[in-house]
């Protein structure tokens, strides 16, 4: 396994960089006709992450393993603005759960569940400390509820829900556009 050290910068001309306190191990080979890469840092990703890239005719595809990282709040320091301001302390632990990710003709597709919780979270802006733990989940299911691949239930929405909020903003914007061109 190849072994780096993970530092986050804002970019070109920043001044704001930040490394993690462990180096970071990764392995990546061909998986059929893509590619996959297994990540671990003693701090942050206890277990190898696996995650798999494959490239399509018109996208292409990741697919990360069910898995969990707990990173520390200030590694967003290295990002620079707004973090290097508000500089947050606490914990920020990602985990998922059959999350797939699809990138077709200029779309983005997401199935399976992903959960980010910011812990104990404290700035430098104030003088609450802690500001306390937020709590977001994105994904099909909703926490506490397990999907029953037996059933069919493996995370993916059949298309027509998957659109169904799409159509609704559209039906929104074109009335509100009839409306302004009176």
């Amino acid at each position: 396994m190849a072994r780096r050290k993970l530092v986050l910068a804002g970019g070109v001309g920043s001044r704001d960089a930040v490394a993690l306190p462990e180096r970071l191990h990764w392995r990546i080979r061909p998986a059929g006709l893509g590619l996959a890469t297994e990540l671990q840092a003693d701090c942050c990703i206890p277990k190898p992450w696996r995650i798999t890239l494959k490239p399509g005719w018109t996208g292409a595809s990741v697919l990360l393993a069910d898995g969990s990282s707990r990173w520390p709040a200030s590694v967003l320091t290295g990002l620079g603005t707004p973090w290097n301001t508000v500089q947050p302390e606490g914990q920020l632990t990602l985990s998922t759960q059959g999350l797939h990710l699809d990138w077709i003709s200029n779309r983005l597709l997401m199935t399976g569940n992903a959960r980010l919780e910011a812990t104990d979270l404290s700035s430098r802006l104030s003088t609450l400390k802690p500001m306390g733990s937020y709590p977001h989940h994105i994904g099909k299911h909703r926490p506490g509820r397990v999907a029953d691949p037996a059933a069919g239930d493996a995370g993916r929405q059949p298309d027509a829900q998957r659109q169904r909020p799409i159509r609704r903003l559209q039906a929104t914007l074109r009335r509100h556009g009839r409306r302004g061109a009176r």
